[in-house]
């Protein structure tokens, strides 16, 4: 799988999207009517099938410095809200202020993906927990194997 993943060309994310879409449309034709289990199912038919390739984009994006994600801004309603990505960690009563700058910890990151993006499961090396925003786009599908949960506590 590693052999897959390639840096690619910088893009905005505008162009982004229409890439996004234009693959969904492509793979999903018809698409905006298909049910998350029918899409689904098309995802596993393509995987199991490993007849074709298809270039799926994904982006992280360190949304510490340039203004990405979410404000810091304490004059705007999302700057000064308690569950803001780029503020949470930094709340009196959390312990993580004391890490200081971690990306992904302490300093969230930006996930863009597009239909049939696939990630590994993983835990965060510091055996923290996370917390994800769908800000658009239809659900995500999520998979784990239960071993995997069991060996991360032991």
């Amino acid at each position: 799988m590693e052999d897959c993943i390639c840096s690619g060309r910088q893009i905005n994310i505008l162009t982004f999207k229409k890439m996004t879409n234009r693959c969904k449309e492509m793979y999903v034709p018809g698409g905006k009517n298909k049910t998350l289990n029918e899409i689904e199912q098309i995802y596993w038919e393509k995987v199991l099938d490993a007849e074709e390739h298809i270039c799926i984009n994904n982006a992280s994006i360190d949304t510490g410095e340039g203004g990405h994600g979410f404000t810091k801004d304490q004059r705007d309603s999302y700057g000064k809200h308690p569950w803001n990505l780029k503020t949470l960690t930094q709340n009196s009563s959390n312990m993580l202020r004391f890490m200081g700058p971690v990306l992904g910890a302490t300093l969230p990151t930006l996930h863009l993906g597009m239909i049939f993006s696939t990630h590994c499961w993983h835990r965060d090396p510091h055996n923290l927990p996370w917390i994800e925003y769908m800000h658009s786009g239809p659900g995500k599908i999520w998979y784990f194997h239960i071993s995997s949960i069991l060996s991360s506590h032991i």
